[in-house]
């Protein structure tokens, strides 16, 4: 609640028509922002200490996108729809994450288009910052490079040893 208040106040402060290409990432499905948005576009205009020239469903619209940390449930993902799939981006939710049995079912549900699904997975987050996350074909022995594009041999030989600086 402590986060989805703090963004509430970011965008009535006015900061994102001071700055349009600003980006905020909210976690946890947006923190159950998307499941207020009408609720939010009702009273918007009653609350009088607000900055923001528009109503708030705008800015979680254009400058808000949220992630699927912590909160994969078909009610939440049907929620979290409404924003769009372009504003959903794939994380986990390190240490709790609950692993691919929980995850993929709610994800892979029919819920998100198989196009929606494919940007939820990455395509969102190679458009947002900038990503290359294609993969060359990777053999067998061969473990993915920290560098897309580039596999790297396993080899049997043991860890490296570290050098001293």
């Amino acid at each position: 609640m402590e986060t989805a208040t703090h963004a509430l106040q970011i965008i009535c402060s006015g900061v994102f028509d001071t700055y349009p290409a600003a980006m905020l990432i909210l976690g946890h499905m947006g923190e159950l922002l998307p499941f207020s948005m009408e609720r939010f576009d009702q009273g918007w205009q009653f609350y009088a200490a607000h900055k923001a020239k528009q109503p708030i469903t705008y800015y979680l619209r254009t400058n808000v996108w949220i992630t699927a940390s912590g909160n994969v449930s078909p009610v939440s993902l049907t929620g979290a729809i409404t924003l769009g799939a372009k504003r959903i981006l794939f994380a986990n939710d390190y240490p709790f994450h609950l692993g691919p049995a929980f995850l993929l079912p709610t994800l892979e549900s029919g819920i998100p288009s198989k196009a929606d699904l494919d940007k939820l997975y990455r395509g969102n987050a190679e458009q947002i910052f900038k990503l290359n996350l294609t993969f060359s074909h990777q053999e067998p022995g061969e473990r993915r490079s920290r560098f897309p594009g580039r596999a790297v041999r396993a080899t049997s030989k043991g860890p490296r040893k570290r050098r001293n600086p």
